[in-house]
């Protein structure tokens, strides 16, 4: 089972600011769930996102 993060959550766990994942959202670059006005991230998606592109 997935672990879901809510977006200040997993703000803090990588280090960076709310406004970065929310603009990755936006972007298509990280995926998001929107279940009324929250957003929750899966943290295998988080991961992703975080690795580098080779």
């Amino acid at each position: 089972m997935s672990e879901y993060l809510s977006l200040q959550d997993a703000a803090e766990t990588v280090g960076v600011h709310v406004d970065t994942l929310r603009k990755a959202i936006a972007s298509r670059k990280l995926k998001a769930l929107r279940a009324g006005r929250q957003i929750r991230i899966r943290r295998t998606d988080l991961d992703a996102w975080l690795e580098p592109v080779n």
